[in-house]
């Protein structure tokens, strides 16, 4: 069996791999750290565990070397090649780790910096939707409709003493304007009366209900009057054409009463009556004629 040496500190210079090994039972154990101490210099922490670690185990590998090899000062200077080449191993993989690190520090930087962009940019966003929302709804309301300020609502808009003021105004020039008004209307109604002079009929009635039917303002009572009159007027004509026929002068004023006492007297005459019977008969067989007489007694 070979004999153990023990060795404290030894440094690999080089370890070189061949195709054909002197030993293949040799081999070497390789510590790793489990987890870095939460230590800001975390490379400084991971150097310290795994030379703590290769301090724990060189025992081992100087154990494990040495069986395989013969008993002589070869073994103890392969040991100290392996311990110093893990060691070059350990100083490369704590030095890609705190690139890492430096690299992961940057890119956590670079991604915090695009985070804050990303978020200002949303913000603008929102921003930027919140205006066209505002934008929209504002462009409707120019659009919609506008409600028509009526008077009241103006009126109700003035302060109280101009508001009573305007009122005040207002009704004296209604009164006015009512009174021109009148004063218009009355003269139009002088002047209806004054042309209904020349028709038959009383001009106080006739007039008014002419004037009334030219502004489109007439009533039934109207129609019935003018209807009236041109009634009395055409039974009129037909009395003075009966005048005329019988050579009298009354067809010249065209008074039916005289044309039915006329008429009377012939029938009384013919039928050898009274006069009041025959008078009786002639308003009965001539009711144009008694139509005529009755507008004649009321114009």
């Amino acid at each position: 069996m070979a004999d153990k040496h023990e060795i404290t500190s030894m440094i690999l210079d080089e370890v070189s791999l061949v195709d054909d090994p002197a030993n293949p039972e040799a081999n070497v154990v390789i510590a790793k750290a489990r987890q870095a101490p939460p230590d800001d210099d975390r490379a400084g922490a991971v150097r310290a565990e795994i030379a703590k670690a290769i301090q724990d185990l060189s025992p081992t590998i100087i154990e494990r070397v040495g069986a395989a090899l013969p008993s002589d000062t070869e073994a103890a200077d392969l040991a100290a090649f392996l311990l110093k080449e893990k060691s070059m191993d350990i100083e490369e993989l704590t030095k890609a780790l705190t690139e890492a690190k430096t690299a992961l520090d940057e890119a956590t930087k670079v991604t915090k910096a695009k985070d804050e962009e990303i978020a200002k940019l949303k913000t603008s966003l929102e921003e930027a939707v919140a205006k066209a929302k505002q934008a929209d709804e504002e462009l409707a309301k120019a659009k919609a409709p506008k409600k028509e300020e009526t008077e009241e609502d103006v009126l109700k808009s003035l302060p109280e003493p101009l508001r009573k003021r305007f009122l005040a105004l207002e009704a004296a020039d209604k009164a006015k304007s009512e009174e021109i008004e009148k004063m218009r209307e009355e003269r139009e109604l002088d002047e209806a009366i004054a042309k209904a002079k020349g028709f038959a009929g009383d001009p106080k009635v006739v007039g008014p209900a002419l004037m009334r039917i030219r502004k489109g303002k007439g009533t039934d009572a109207d129609v019935t009057e003018i209807e009236r009159l041109l009634k009395a007027q055409a039974n009129q004509e037909k009395t003075s054409e009966l005048y005329k026929s019988r050579g009298s002068s009354a067809a010249v004023d065209g008074n039916p009463e005289d044309l039915l006492k006329a008429k009377a007297e012939d029938i009384a005459k013919a039928k050898n009556i009274s006069f009041a019977k025959a008078y009786a008969e002639a308003l009965e067989a001539n009711p144009d004629l008694y139509n005529a007489y009755v507008e004649k007694r009321r114009s």
